[in-house]
């Protein structure tokens, strides 16, 4: 997968229990990526609605887009911060990165 080609988007829909969501693409509202848990990697965190992430698109055997490869941003989207532990780490985190 080509780094360069990183995109960024916000998380839109996220469902834990079954470790997949949804991530809108920046400049791209109305069109949704899947996004699943390995695609966070060894990341300690869990995602979670309007976390921030940079990401790779890339396809699935069916030829469907989905985001790969993703990594914190720094924040949330239109500040807002969920009082969850998807919160608590991701400020750690991105005071570590």
């Amino acid at each position: 997968m080509n780094e360069s080609a990183r995109s960024t988007g916000t998380i839109v829909k996220w469902f834990d229990s079954k470790g997949y969501g949804f991530v809108a693409k920046d400049g791209e509202k109305s069109r949704q990526l899947f996004i699943h848990i390995n695609a966070f990697g060894s990341s300690t965190i869990r995602p979670c609605v309007n976390l921030r992430i940079s990401f790779i698109m890339d396809s699935d055997a069916q030829g469907r887009q989905r985001a790969e490869s993703a990594k914190l941003i720094n924040g949330f989207n239109k500040g807002i911060r969920p009082t969850n532990t998807c919160y608590a780490l991701s400020t750690h985190l991105t005071s570590v990165i």
